[in-house]
């Protein structure tokens, strides 16, 4: 037999045996863990579903219709798993100068100067908000500093002339068995994995001409991430995909929903690369890969209570769904957010489960919005996952051919993206709730 043949074969083979081994892994019995379990964080350093409390608790001062609070979130939380369970939180906060989007000098003209005091206004009350979550995560990686061993804490701050950096890295525990702590030092800092609790917080002034012309003047991110197991379980749950989709597909061909249907497939001759333009969202994981292929539906739902909605009743599904399949790989985004914007449109993962056998499988669901018209994307993908700019209005693309689908409307745009805390010696974290007066000697970012 020849090498070509012989490689075509094992292929099909391999294709045959993933398809036919769903539902390898037994169902929860009486007794098992469930998600709420592993999620609960009980014991931790850490309370981080107050502190993501308290972010929320925040009031986006700004409440304009294109404006900054309605269609961005500045907390995120992921649940995976990949033979460990994560919990990932992510918070933002960004800094905005008026001055560099709109350079004005107050004129005389009592009209023109009212409007531009207006925004400035606005301008100061995103800040205002910006600067409390910031001081709150900055003083929360202070105060935990001091209740971990040096050698589990790397901070660093450079303070120059007009520039602002710092870099938090804090392994709140370690585990008690199994895998243990590891320590990567890099140029200025040291970073944690296969810890417990892990906390990382970072901040920057934007030094880009581009974006500082847009009005971004600095830029923070935090993220802690829990993982409640310290060893990884080796079994690997093949995807149930039809389980899965009789579960889910009632939620969404409720009355008021479109569907229609979206097929995407491209070889080793595909003349499109990976990085083209022409690709709005990409997912790689074999270059090897000769063939790849995504089944897809699009659902469209005109109404943003009613896409609250169906992403509530699926959430209330999938939860369960995964507790029945523990060992199943995925990543979940349960609490995702659903903007309210005519001006932004924005494409993100609520969903993915996923599994690592010589020919990749994965089954996602994708949210996007664009003006006031939401999209669920749910996509069955072997090999590679490409999703082409202009899905909205393709039937089919093969190799950047496309076939249009003329009752496709609504067609998006290109997208976008894809603290001192009171000390005292009985100062507990893990305890602690989250309020204004918890805040005190706010030191602000600039000097």
């Amino acid at each position: 037999m020849k090498k070509t043949d012989l490689k075509t074969a094992l292929a099909i083979l391999l294709m045959a045996t993933a398809s036919s081994c769903y539902n390898l892994a037994p169902e929860n019995n009486a007794g098992a863990l469930t998600s709420t379990d592993i999620y609960s964080g009980v014991g931790n350093v850490l309370n981080i579903d107050s502190l993501v409390d308290y972010m929320r608790s925040i009031p986006k001062k700004w409440d304009f219709t294109l404006g900054y609070s309605s269609w961005r979130d500045d907390v995120e939380i992921t649940y995976s798993y990949d033979g460990k369970h994560h919990k990932n939180v992510n918070i933002g906060c960004a800094f905005y100068n008026y001055d560099d989007v709109v350079p004005y000098k107050l004129t005389g003209d009592h009209w023109m100067d009212s409007l531009h005091k207006d925004a400035r206004r606005k301008f100061d009350q995103v800040n205002e908000k910006e600067q409390t979550m910031y001081d709150a995560l900055l003083n929360l990686c202070k105060s935990l500093a001091c209740k971990v061993k040096p050698s589990n804490s790397s901070m660093w701050e450079y303070h120059e002339g007009d520039v602002d950096s710092l870099h938090y890295s804090l392994a709140l525990r370690e585990y008690p068995h199994g895998d243990q702590l590891q320590r990567f030092h890099e140029r200025r800092v040291t970073l944690y994995d296969y810890a417990p609790e892990i906390i990382n917080f970072s901040y920057a002034d934007v030094t880009d001409s581009i974006r500082r012309s847009w009005g971004e003047e600095g830029n923070g991110w935090f993220n802690y991430e829990y993982t409640p197991d310290s060893v990884y379980n080796m079994t690997h749950e093949l995807l149930d995909k039809k389980g899965f989709a009789k579960r889910i597909k009632p939620i969404l061909r409720q009355k008021g929903i479109e569907s229609r249907e979206i097929y995407i497939t491209h070889d080793l001759d595909c003349p499109i690369d990976p990085s083209s333009d022409s690709l709005n969202h990409v997912k790689l994981y074999d270059p090897k890969q000769t063939h790849s292929e995504t089944k897809g539906i699009i659902y469209t739902i005109r109404s943003r209570e009613q896409m609250q909605d169906v992403l509530r009743q699926l959430t209330a599904t999938i939860w369960p769904f995964l507790d029945q399949h523990p060992l199943l790989y995925y990543e979940f985004t349960p609490d995702i957010y659903v903007p309210n914007c005519k001006l932004y449109s924005a494409m993100k993962t609520y969903f993915t489960m996923h599994q690592y056998t010589p020919i990749h499988e994965e089954y996602t669901i994708l949210v996007h919005n664009y003006k006031q018209v939401y999209h669920i994307l749910l996509l069955d993908a072997t090999g590679d996952l490409w999703l082409p700019k202009g899905w909205a209005y393709m039937k089919s693309w093969k190799n950047g051919e496309v076939i249009y689908d003329k009752k496709a409307k609504n067609s998006p745009e290109p997208l976008v993206g894809n603290d001192v805390i009171g000390l005292g010696s009985s100062f507990d974290p893990s305890n602690l709730v989250w309020e204004d007066s918890s805040i005190v000697n706010m030191k602000k970012k600039k000097k």
